[in-house]
């Protein structure tokens, strides 16, 4: 039997510690699509559904987000050399998105500096069709270098 010491040992034996959402009443992972016979449940028993989180802990997971979507930006080569609005441009795709494999004429214009070209590929993709104004405003940011 697992060694319990704090109340918190205690919580983790009884609930579990699931790192993805779940059915508390079933135990399953969640899915897209999946009907929850119960709650929503992530962690040590959290009732997203109930409880949801705390700005304190949304900031925390925002954060933990972006420096993983930036870990995945910093793999072009380009992208250091990016200035910070353009740089938030990318790792916002990315956040988004999860990678910009698909942005193949964008990534080209970027990685030889041509603004003009790397904003209007934005805009002419699916991408830009599914979110519209949030991509007029992230062509814009590629296109100047300037925040909006």
């Amino acid at each position: 039997m697992a060694t319990i010491k704090s109340l918190e040992d205690l919580l983790s034996l009884h609930e579990g510690v699931r790192l993805k959402a779940y059915d508390d009443a079933t135990g399953k992972t969640v899915m897209p699509g999946d009907t929850v016979r119960g709650n929503v449940s992530i962690g040590i028993g959290r009732n997203l559904i109930g409880n949801g989180i705390s700005t304190r802990e949304m900031k925390a997971l925002l954060k933990n987000d972006i420096a993983r979507a930036r870990k995945r930006a910093e793999r072009y080569k380009w992208f250091s050399a990016m200035n910070p609005p353009r740089q938030a441009v990318i790792v916002s795709l990315i956040f988004n998105m999860g990678n910009i494999d698909s942005f193949v004429r964008m990534r080209a214009a970027i990685a030889v500096k041509d603004w003009e070209t790397s904003a209007v590929e934005l805009l002419d993709s699916k991408y830009s069709r599914d979110v519209g104004d949030r991509c007029l405003i992230l062509s814009d940011m590629l296109r100047s270098g300037k925040w909006p």
